[in-house]
């Protein structure tokens, strides 16, 4: 219990971190490179400006909702009522070794913090304080995205403010500097991270479940391209891809199958 608190503890400060770095870049940015930069140059760019930085805050706030969104959203822990007594159907059932409860097929034990089996697990994420599975994916998805759309257009910002067109302040270089690194780190990591994960929902297939030297693979109710439009929400349809089967002999036991 003390570890898990402690663990817990760590997603929290970490998941902090990650918002506060959110709220420096974007404030930073604006205060000392855009604002300034527009004031010189707004009666010519008028229009760029107000696309530019439109699109900018409206992918930022989109980020920060589908941030909480994912932290807050359950990733799809496993009920308390699916827990069983009984002898004879332990003995058809798969059941977790660390919280003895009914395991349903592609679930898996979060020992991170979150104590207990999530449906389609993916993986446990500091940077949200939560686990992604289920319930959550898409919104984890959404979050990547914003994310990096929002830094990819604030570094191509920041890159032809570099461009020696007018003079540069030294607050606003070492600005244009720092920031201008830690997008750049920020691009190729959450870059990685993205490609993976749309990898993954076009291959219906979980990080943790690409991690194990060998894994059951899983049909796709649909195409690749499908399911992570469905993932994002521009298409609705039932079972959004991700439909998790329940085998034979839990239906036969007279359990409740997880979809």
């Amino acid at each position: 219990m003390a570890v898990r608190k402690q663990t817990i503890n760590w997603d929290i400060a970490i998941s902090t971190v990650a918002v506060l770095l959110l709220v420096y870049v974007w404030a930073s940015s604006h205060i000392y490179i855009f604002i300034p930069w527009a004031e010189m140059t707004w009666r010519k760019y008028k229009l760029g400006w107000v696309v530019y930085l439109g699109t900018i805050n409206l992918l930022l706030v989109m980020s920060f909702w589908s941030f909480f969104a994912v932290a807050l959203t359950s990733p799809g822990e496993v009920s308390r009522e699916y827990r069983t007594d009984s002898s004879e159907r332990r003995k058809h059932l798969r059941l977790c070794k660390k919280c003895d409860m009914i395991k349903p097929p592609r679930a898996h034990h979060c020992s991170h913090g979150c104590g207990s089996c999530i449906l389609k697990m993916d993986h446990h994420c500091p940077w949200v304080a939560n686990c992604i599975g289920f319930w959550n994916h898409g919104h984890f998805l959404r979050y990547t995205a914003y994310t990096w759309l929002a830094a990819l257009l604030t570094e191509c910002g920041i890159g032809y403010r570099l461009v020696p067109i007018m003079p540069i302040s030294l607050s606003e270089g070492l600005v244009l500097i720092f920031n201008g690194i830690l997008l750049f780190a920020v691009l190729i990591l959450l870059g990685i991270l993205l490609i993976t994960t749309i990898k993954n929902i076009m291959e219906n297939c979980t990080t943790i479940e690409r991690l194990e030297v060998s894994h059951e693979k899983y049909s796709s109710l649909r195409n690749g391209h499908e399911q992570v439009l469905e993932m994002v929400g521009l298409t609705v349809k039932a079972g959004m891809g991700m439909a998790v089967p329940a085998p034979i002999e839990l239906a036969a036991a007279g359990t409740r199958g997880w979809f």
